[in-house]
């Protein structure tokens, strides 16, 4: 039988990771935009831009958050062409730098 200790360590230790960013972007720091009630955590790279949608949406389509996820990454980045890629889904979408 597991400790109850060990189990909240390590849903704490899951938790803080949710809002890291992916492996590419971890060591960038996050800028949070708030777009249309949806919110993102922006982080820039030298060729990509990474959105992480922020708060819950019941029937979450890309669809439906890639044109917020695309406004709060031009707030950001201050460029008006993003391609989005087809590596986005739902909860975290990249856009391609043509600036």
């Amino acid at each position: 039988m597991i400790p109850m200790s060990r189990i909240i360590l390590i849903s704490l230790i899951a938790l803080t990771a949710c809002d890291r960013g992916t492996k590419v972007f971890w060591g960038l720091p996050a800028q949070r935009v708030t777009v249309n009630t949806m919110t993102f955590d922006v982080r820039v790279g030298p060729i990509y831009v990474e959105t992480l949608r922020q708060n819950f949406i019941a029937i979450a389509r890309l669809s439906d958050i890639a044109p917020n996820a695309q406004i709060a990454a031009r707030q950001v980045t201050g460029c008006s062409k993003l391609t989005l890629s087809p590596a986005s889904d739902p909860s975290v979408q990249y856009f391609k730098i043509d600036c």
